[in-house]
């Protein structure tokens, strides 16, 4: 049996994203507020990144740690990525290593993604803050 996890307060979706600098299609987490539809235009929400969401175990355990802390109002309603890695990328792209021919270290393909194509998606999209 299979059970279909329910949060109070956030959705739970998934956003795609094709990549230049991490040279892949990259099928993220998502979670936005459940008051995201109905809040104005100019409402913005802050941006949780939560890395290694693939662990079945932890990763729920973290977004029903956040949906609670939302729902108890001790921190703001935020839109949370869950961002996966796999045994090829886990630690390329969290290290200062360089594959052959390349001309940027693991971590930096990691931190352009982020600033460069993840954030302004969700800015312009998911009406999230401004770093």
């Amino acid at each position: 049996m299979t059970l279909g996890q329910n949060y109070l307060g956030y959705s739970n979706d998934s956003l795609k994203i094709k990549s230049v600098f991490l040279k892949e299609t990259v099928s993220l987490n998502l979670h936005i507020p459940e008051t995201f539809n109905f809040s104005a235009k100019s409402t913005k929400y802050p941006i949780t990144i939560i890395f290694d969401s693939q662990h079945e175990r932890t990763y729920p355990q973290i977004i029903n740690s956040i949906d609670l802390l939302t729902n108890e109002s001790q921190i703001p309603e935020t839109i949370i990525i869950g961002v996966p890695f796999n045994r090829n990328n886990r630690y390329y792209l969290t290290s200062s290593q360089k594959n052959k021919n390349d001309s940027l270290l693991g971590i930096e393909r990691m931190e352009r993604f982020l600033f460069n194509e993840l954030i302004p998606k969700l800015q312009k999209e998911f009406k999230a803050k401004t770093i």
